[in-house]
């Protein structure tokens, strides 16, 4: 797991702990479930929100992040598969049609 310490700003720690990992901007936001603008736009120094930060968190496999005189620990569990198409109904993945059928 990763840590970052006093991160002089938010955005570029996490483009620096994407740099370390060797992933694109692409590669992560799509691993992480934002869009390659958003993640720009974070790296960039915009606000990001706490349910984008704890995906790109996730993403990244950062176990300890510090801002200022707040430590935040994570814990990573892995990342969630893709869900399974379904067709409405809760109970499995869609039934009645042909492969390649939508």
């Amino acid at each position: 797991m990763m840590r970052i310490y006093h991160p002089p700003r938010l955005g570029e720690s996490l483009r620096a702990a994407r740099s370390q990992k060797k992933l694109t901007q692409a590669q992560l936001a799509r691993v992480a479930g934002v869009s390659r603008r958003h993640l720009a736009a974070v790296e960039g120094g915009a606000n990001v929100s706490v349910a984008v930060l704890l995906k790109l968190v996730k993403a990244l496999e950062i176990s300890e992040l510090t801002i200022d005189a707040v430590t935040l620990h994570f814990s990573n569990p892995p990342l969630d598969p893709p869900a399974a198409e379904t067709d409405g109904d809760i109970g499995g993945p869609a039934r009645g049609r042909e492969p390649g059928e939508s």
